[in-house]
């Protein structure tokens, strides 16, 4: 299966991006959405341009995140990209009585799927409350837009959470997400 398809929705564009990590999966939905606008096969990918982070409370909010961002870059600095390296972390923190800021790492993991933001974690001397999140980390290859050399194909307005979908089949991870255009 190729890293990523479209499929048809009404007035918007789907795209189904495959991995066989959950990072390539990302990686592959990146390619996937400049792919819309134009062709990535024309941009030179060979130029390190930056670096993001994004923390989210759960995986489609990471996803939603970290598409939007790519999005950002794209319409604030005009930079095209065609390759990605990320790395994704599931962090659980114990959280303070008080609820303040403060707090201890308990575990980093990368094969968690199912979450919830507070998970109630038994303990035999007391009930202590955990915060579970998403971490992303980005590095984001391509060139700034120059339009000579690239034909604008469509103009992508936003990531919508429509049918957003993230699975692992047997070692496959599979995104859905739809776009507006």
């Amino acid at each position: 299966m190729s890293g990523y398809e479209y499929f048809e929705t009404m007035a918007d564009i789907g795209i189904t991006s495959y991995g066989e990590t959950l990072e390539k999966a990302f990686e592959n939905a990146g390619r996937g959405l400049f792919n819309i606008m134009v062709d990535i096969d024309k941009i030179d990918n060979k130029n390190a341009l930056g670096k993001f982070q994004i923390a989210s409370d759960d995986l489609l909010s990471l996803l939603y995140d970290y598409l939007t961002e790519l999005l950002i870059l794209h319409d604030s600095e005009f930079l095209l990209l065609s390759n990605f390296k990320i790395n994704i972390e599931s962090v659980v923190e114990e959280q303070d009585e008080d609820n303040n800021d403060e707090s201890d790492t308990i575990e980093n993991s990368n094969d968690v799927m199912n979450v919830t933001n507070m998970v109630n974690m038994d303990n035999k001397d007391s009930n202590e409350k955990f915060k579970e999140y998403y971490t992303l980390d980005c590095y984001y290859f391509g060139e700034e837009y120059d339009k000579a050399k690239h034909e604008a194909k469509e103009e992508v307005k936003a990531i919508t959470y429509h049918k957003m979908n993230i699975s692992n089949n047997e070692g496959e991870f599979k995104i859905n997400f739809i776009v507006d255009l």
